[in-house]
């Protein structure tokens, strides 16, 4: 049940990035007072309620609510013979095709022909699994060959239509938390799992064994099921945008997401710098942790294994990986418009999930303290205005890179 209405949810998330991305959405701007961002600008239709919990539509919301649904009608359709089990993320790319990433890793290339009035077919199919193959690792960096898939929750189709390309964004696809399989809220997954691969053809029009590049290693993932997720290029096609989702509920480390402190380049959404990259990998830098690889040492096994944040990607000043904005708890998907403008839809908080860190504010003393409760808050649409936006969910890791950023509690 969890991961249907995860699917339906997603969907919609689609649905309004799409009108986002067309212009067909955005009206006015609306200026928003946070507790943790007061005075930083956030555009709207229906504004999230960043201060207290959600509370239902407004008569002239809900005004405009329906105003906006009698501009735009959809009609919908069942796609005939489609086999796809969990998608998490869907794109036509530059070929026609419909690319569909997969909860378990896998990949689905579609050629779709219409048949009829809303009478949609599946005509010819592709499958790649170059993702799912990725070898995962436990949080101390040891390889775990017995977990056999990836979870995909970032999909970009770029390049042209004889030469697609593919962007993904994969993780460790253990779950634990509250919301764990086995009932362990501590699955030993790897933290340090979040990867941004490149997909490209072998073969002209081909997805049989396509070349597969792992860009950037070592990018956050939570013990709970935030990981990476949306992915957007730039105008110019040289800078690569990820949605990193944070650990923790609303910033400090709490029982339903085992415990696990924020990193410093989670909560996030994170600029790559390709061109710097090109055809290699850059594994993030990590802190040295104490437990692995002795004193001065790099961990073995790095940069897999964030050992619960012993071990986490360290912020590299002129480094391919920088944070663009901060401050997301879930951003899920990203869309730059043509007029270069950006935007991010954040999955709000829930109560009884986690709470901000303790004593936070310009006058407490940020901590990764265990504080369990929280409230919960509207999902909220972000437009992105530049370079340093702040969206609100706190990050203690940050606080910690004055002190040379061992950020562990």
């Amino acid at each position: 049940m969890v991961l249907i209405q995860q699917k339906i949810v997603h969907l919609w998330r689609l649905w309004w990035l799409s009108l986002l991305a067309a212009g067909l959405l955005l009206t006015s701007a609306t200026r928003l007072g946070a507790q943790a961002g007061e005075g930083v600008d956030k555009t709207a239709v229906f504004p999230p309620r960043p201060n207290r919990p959600y509370t239902p539509l407004t008569i002239a919301e809900k005004a405009e609510q329906q105003r906006l649904n009698g501009n735009v009608s959809f009609e919908t359709s069942l796609l005939q013979g489609e086999s796809n089990n969990l998608p998490t993320s869907l794109q036509f790319g530059p070929d026609g095709r419909l690319y569909i990433a997969d909860l378990d890793g896998a990949i689905y290339v579609y050629t779709i022909e219409r048949v009829g009035s809303q009478n949609y077919q599946v005509v010819d199919s592709e499958f790649i699994y170059a993702i799912k193959q990725i070898p995962n690792h436990d949080d101390d960096g040891t390889p775990n060959p017995n977990i056999t898939t990836r979870q995909i929750t970032g999909l970009l189709v770029a390049g042209t239509a004889n030469s697609p390309i593919l962007y993904v964004g994969s993780s460790d696809p253990r779950i634990g938390g509250a919301e764990s399989y086995t009932g362990e809220f501590d699955t030993n997954l790897d933290t340090n799992s979040s990867t941004i691969s490149r997909l490209t053809q072998s073969s002209p029009g081909s997805w049989t064994n396509p070349v597969k590049v792992d860009l950037v290693r070592g990018l956050p993932r939570s013990e709970e099921n935030h990981s990476i997720n949306g992915l957007v290029l730039s105008p110019d096609g040289q800078t690569l945008y990820a949605a990193i989702a944070g650990n923790s509920n609303m910033g400090a480390p709490s029982t339903n997401f085992a415990e696990l402190p924020e990193y410093a380049l989670a909560a996030a959404i994170v600029s790559v710098d390709l061109a710097a990259i090109g055809d290699t990998t850059y594994d993030l830098p990590t802190l040295d942790d104490p437990t692995r690889g002795g004193a001065g040492q790099p961990p073995e096994n790095d940069p897999f294994g964030g050992n619960d944040g012993l071990n986490q990607a360290k912020l590299v000043p002129g480094g391919p990986v920088q944070i663009y904005a901060s401050g997301f708890r879930n951003p899920y998907d990203l869309v730059i418009r043509k007029d270069g403008r950006f935007f991010t839809i954040d999955n709000g908080p829930n109560a009884g999930w986690g709470a901000p860190p303790h004593d936070e504010g310009p006058d407490g003393h940020c901590t990764n303290d265990l504080m369990d409760g929280g409230d919960t808050f509207g999902d909220g649409l972000h437009y992105i205005s530049g370079a340093g936006y702040y969206g609100g969910h706190p990050n203690p890791a940050f606080a910690a890179i004055r002190k040379g950023f061992l950020a562990v509690r």
